[in-house]
């Protein structure tokens, strides 16, 4: 009889189970690591997640929902800049993906670069906009965004009006 090794049909099924069995186990794992990243930033384990998503981005680099929870991940262990570029990816992968631009704010606004933030708001309500108000995918509406653009603009115009106060003060006082 012939073995495996010497006769090409059984050997190419072997193979391709094999590559099958390999493409499962990393399914696996990838839903596994999601679950846990899951599980570690609910527990505050945020450097944990982070491990986690990163090895969970080693197998599916194109996940644009991983990228926004690494991103989430990182700026809860205090790398804003990390959380920066895992956000930008995010939303690089899918220009219409509200959770990824959700992550990017939350970025911009925890470096303190609140009119990028808008400008980013601006631009993902437009990208992310149809005719529903619904986004492309389960990262979310566009509800989200407008009420972050309101939130943004009201902290803006506060911090104005207080200017405006002290300086008033400031005058009358002089």
């Amino acid at each position: 009889m012939f073995s495996n090794s010497t006769n090409p049909s059984r050997k190419k099924v072997a193979e391709k189970q094999e590559q099958q069995s390999q493409e499962e186990e990393r399914e696996e794992r990838l839903k596994w690591l999601k679950r846990v990243g899951g599980e570690a930033m609910e527990r505050k384990y945020f450097k944990l997640a982070c491990d986690l998503y990163e090895e969970a981005l080693s197998i599916d680099p194109m996940d644009a929902f991983l990228w926004s929870n690494h991103s989430a991940a990182l700026l809860s262990s205090g790398d804003v800049d990390g959380s920066l570029k895992s956000a930008t990816r995010s939303v690089e992968i899918d220009p219409q993906f509200v959770l990824g631009y959700t992550r990017l704010v939350k970025s911009l606004i925890t470096r303190g670069d609140r009119p990028h933030a808008i400008k980013i708001l601006e631009d993902a309500m437009i990208k992310c906009a149809h005719p529903q108000g619904q986004a492309s995918d389960e990262g979310g509406d566009v509800t989200g965004l407008k009420v972050m653009i309101c939130d943004l603009l009201v902290d803006e115009a506060e911090e104005i009006l207080c200017e405006k106060k002290t300086k008033g003060i400031k005058e009358a006082h002089a």
